[in-house]
């Protein structure tokens, strides 16, 4: 269904600050109003360069402390160390987003809202799930055909009503 068929609908519901469309969840019912796909990719592009620049840094510190005598011995600690920073990295930064939410969602207005109640996913759930997206993506980069993830969060536009607890 197209956007100008949902708008002509007449049970379409309008968010009350915004003026935007609201979208029903299939599963809960609840009223939401999307993050265009323009704005998601563009803060999530944000937050991956700075998951990049604040993973280099310290993997460059961690390489040059790294410097045994044994090629071998520094390959395998210096992709250890590079691993560990990196995953240590995505979990900070994703358990800043389940709280207080990231620099990309800021400048996007975007907010990631448990769909039931509307609360924020907190500091383990937030990092673990920033953990989960990047070995999502890598496996299926490395796979490239896998089945497809249900969730219960989804990415909202942090500055409308229905976000705000308004009826739609």
């Amino acid at each position: 269904m197209t956007a100008t068929a949902a708008a002509t609908r007449p049970d379409t519901l309008v968010d009350p600050v915004t003026g935007r469309d609201t979208w029903t969840h299939e599963l809960t019912g609840k009223h939401y109003v999307p993050q265009s796909l323009r704005g998601y990719l563009l803060g999530r592009s944000l937050d991956i360069l700075i998951v990049a620049a604040a993973t280099v840094a310290p993997a460059k510190g961690a390489a040059a402390l790294l410097q045994p005598t044994s090629l071998m011995a520094q390959e395998w600690q210096s992709v250890s160390a590079f691993g560990l920073i990196l995953f240590s990295v995505i979990f900070l930064y994703g358990g800043a987003a389940g709280t207080i939410g990231t620099l990309g969602e800021k400048l996007t207005r975007m907010r990631v809202v448990n769909i039931d109640d509307g609360s924020s996913p907190g500091f383990r759930t937030g990092g673990l799930r920033a953990v989960g997206w990047f070995l999502y993506v890598i496996f299926t980069l490395m796979l490239s055909s896998t089945g497809t993830a249900e969730t219960r969060f989804v990415a909202v536009r942090s500055n409308t009503g229905v976000y705000r607890g308004d009826p739609p």
